[in-house]
């Protein structure tokens, strides 16, 4: 495809603040305009998060971009997941199997929840948070009152929790990315610091640590299981068994 083919292209930016995300965005449209590639500032929007007031961000033309609470970004929307859920009240208050209940849960509401986790560092904290509120969705789903006091068993079955799943979609990704060298992610992966100490606003952890908190190895035996593809499909398949089978345990 020419350039000349390219009627338009979306991308992604994510920046900690703002005078870094008006940075990015500066070098992006620069390095655009070298192909002939320009930013449409209407069709352009930015969300923020626990930020105060702020300068918008602004196009090399001086066009303000506009702020707001949600967009759709590669057919879903950013901040869907509940609404998705409440959405569908009608069929999980109905009196359809809860097979099918589950069905449509995992197929409308899971994927949106999920969306990126391959990418993610979670705390003790955050692993809790998005647990309990996976639990607080399945609930809704099964239409099961927390009067009823059902127990993780009744709600879950042989599903694992969501962080677990989390670290499988996780490890299989970094294995994918560690066989293809020639991929940008690869350096993100095996990154490790090698000097200098971690300011206090960065996360406490690199993508190689919690890697190897995942797989349950040392870092030489991990990138050894990942160079062969069948073995590591099944090492982390067998982890998430396991975390299942020890939850199943934990509730009887």
């Amino acid at each position: 495809m020419t350039l000349s083919e390219l009627d338009f292209a979306d991308i992604a930016l994510l920046s900690d603040n703002i005078i870094e995300a008006q940075e990015l965005l500066s070098r992006v449209e620069s390095e655009c305009e070298k192909f002939g590639l320009h930013l449409i500032a209407k069709k352009t929007e930015y969300m923020v998060y626990n930020i105060g007031d702020h300068a918008p961000l602004k196009t090399f033309g001086g066009s303000s971009l506009k702020e707001v609470d949600d967009f759709k970004y590669l057919g879903s929307r950013m901040q869907s997941t509940e609404k998705a859920l409440h959405d569908m009240k009608k069929i999980w208050t109905s009196q359809q199997p809860k097979g099918l209940k589950m069905r449509f849960f995992h197929a409308a509401i899971k994927t949106i929840l999920l969306y990126g986790c391959e990418s993610w560092t979670l705390t003790k904290a955050m692993t809790k948070s998005i647990n309990g509120c996976y639990t607080r969705m399945q609930r809704i789903a099964q239409n099961a009152s927390w009067r009823d006091h059902s127990t993780n068993l009744e709600l879950y079955g042989n599903i694992p929790l969501l962080s677990e799943k989390i670290k499988e979609r996780r490890l299989r990704l970094a294995g994918h990315c560690l066989r293809h060298p020639e991929l940008p992610a690869i350096k993100a992966i095996v990154w490790e610091p090698t000097h200098g100490r971690r300011c206090p606003e960065r996360p406490t952890k690199t993508m190689l640590k919690t890697l190897i908190e995942d797989a349950g190895v040392g870092k030489e035996e991990l990138f050894s299981c990942m160079q062969d593809r069948v073995v590591w499909r099944v090492r982390h398949r067998a982890r998430l068994k396991d975390a299942a089978t020890r939850q199943l345990g934990s509730t009887e």
